[in-house]
């Protein structure tokens, strides 16, 4: 691993200072950065994928439609096999389809009906439609930190598992995204470690905790403490999946077998079988795995009929992210008056 970094860091010096001089171009201006009538929050984090942000953004959206404002929010859209611009919900009917809007943003919208949710890798163009054709209150941008083109009036910036950004080092030999130093333009920060390893006073921490079990058609089928002592097969496509895992261990449910796949990984009817097949030699009946992945699996045509014909039962808890000094948190944030 060691020979490795000393390998790439000249890699990573030279994508590090790309990266910074493309952030002084949108300093000085020779960049141009759009602005909007609106206020734009953006979501965003310095590191390489598994902070959060997905449940972060519809944490904070909630907090806004709490207070009766109607929300936008536009994602990139990462993974998806589709270009351009495209809406998941135009805040009356749902078109989700995970290969055109991406697993993220199709999950938000399952989290937020009748909310404007849409794709675009510039999303500019994107804001632009909204506000065009839409009466909105704030738009959200996810996964935005690095998207410098769009001025926003807040940055939220989310770190986890800061050892990480201690490294130091960009991609690829790191996992920083741009220098940490770039951290001064965040409004705030927000982190999932405690106590913290960046000394900021605009620096909150957050909770997530795993509640409901749904299931594939996102219906509530009960607790997730009513699972405790039950045996499972359970697998993971996310960035971490020894988060998921060990949640599950926390909650007393036995995982018999435990299945990582790449994040953001495409779901097949053969990978569904397979996994019926491990709940099988495992002899048990309860497949569990993260609402991510299960918004891939329920968009496989014949998902339900794999698993009726195994008598497997395919269930996901749900995520639930809270900020501990919520109050405080949420006072910041003048736009939510």
């Amino acid at each position: 691993m060691i020979v490795l970094r000393l390998i790439l860091f000249p890699i990573s010096l030279i994508y590090g200072l790309i990266i910074q001089i493309r952030n002084l171009l949108y300093d000085i201006g020779i960049f141009k950065t759009h602005h909007f009538d609106k206020p734009i929050i953006s979501i965003g984090n310095i590191t390489a994928g598994g902070t959060g942000k997905t449940p972060f953004t519809i944490y904070l959206a909630e907090k806004f439609v709490d207070k009766n404002k109607k929300v936008a929010i536009v994602s990139r859209g990462y993974g998806r096999k589709s270009k351009g611009f495209h809406f998941i919900s135009n805040g009356k009917t749902r078109f989700a389809k995970v290969i055109i809007h991406g697993d993220e943003p199709v999950l938000i919208s399952k989290k937020l009906p009748g909310q404007i949710i849409a794709v675009c890798e510039k999303r500019k163009i994107a804001i632009d439609y909204i506000l065009k054709n839409y009466d909105v209150d704030v738009i959200l941008l996810d996964d935005g930190f690095q998207h410098r083109s769009v001025a926003r009036d807040l940055d939220i910036v989310l770190v986890k598992d800061e050892k990480r950004i201690k490294n130091k080092l960009v991609l690829p030999g790191g996992l920083l995204r741009e220098f940490k130093f770039n951290l001064k333009r965040a409004n705030m920060i927000v982190s999932a470690d405690d106590p913290a390893a960046i000394d900021d006073k605009n620096r909150y921490f957050s909770i997530s905790q795993i509640d409901d079990v749904l299931d594939i058609d996102f219906k509530t089928k009960g607790s997730i403490k009513e699972l405790a002592g039950n045996t499972c097969v359970a697998f993971a496509g996310i960035a971490h999946p020894e988060n998921f895992h060990n949640s599950l261990k926390e909650e007393s449910i036995v995982v018999s077998q435990f299945m990582p796949f790449k994040d953001h990984h495409s779901f097949t009817e053969s990978d569904l079988e397979f996994l019926a097949g491990l709940c099988n030699k495992n002899k048990c009946n309860l497949l569990l795995c993260t609402e991510k992945d299960m918004v891939k699996i329920s968009d496989l045509s014949t998902a339900k009929k794999i698993l009726n014909d195994a008598d497997i039962s395919l269930l996901t808890p749900r995520l639930n992210v809270k900020v501990k000094n919520e109050k405080d948190f949420l006072n910041n944030i003048k736009y939510l008056a």
